[in-house]
């Protein structure tokens, strides 16, 4: 089944489903990010040392404002305008994000909550699956620029 975007381009409904779910999975990573945002933390092992609160506050607060500008851009590039360049650049990026979270969950002190091993965790699954549904949204916003050039 065929389906009808915007400026009367067709794709298909497995192609709508994907783009959709790429959708939903960097929404649900806005919102985890909102909550608990790795570069928060990962300061730790690229500036070591004591922190009081207010420096904790302020890095955690500027991790939520780095990944909303970035989610939303993205968004907007890559869902919104079907474009493939912002994407292209996230994709080249992940395996640096994986490298560092996967760095700072090395270097994690003994003895924090079991809930914050579960999100670097998560975190990382969430990347992988979004690195996949990535490179095929690519895929597909490549086609669709092309068609809508033909058009």
């Amino acid at each position: 089944m065929l389906m009808k975007m915007a400026e009367d381009i067709v794709i298909s409904e497995k192609d709508a489903t994907l783009r959709e779910r790429w959708l939903l999975l960097n929404i649900l990573q806005i919102l985890i990010y909102l909550i608990f945002p790795p570069e928060s933390l990962m300061f730790d092992w690229v500036f070591p040392g004591e922190r009081n609160l207010a420096q904790l506050f302020f890095l955690h607060i500027a991790a939520v404002v780095w990944n909303a500008i970035f989610y939303l851009s993205l968004w907007y590039c890559a869902y919104k305008e079907r474009g493939t360049a912002l994407l292209s650049c996230n994709i080249a990026l992940f395996p640096f994000q994986i490298a560092g979270l996967i760095v700072a969950l090395i270097q994690m002190p003994e003895g924090l909550p079991s809930i914050t091993w579960t999100l670097y965790l998560g975190s990382i699954a969430l990347l992988l699956c979004q690195f996949l549904l990535s490179l095929r949204l690519r895929k597909i916003n490549k086609i669709l620029r092309s068609d809508a050039h033909q058009v």
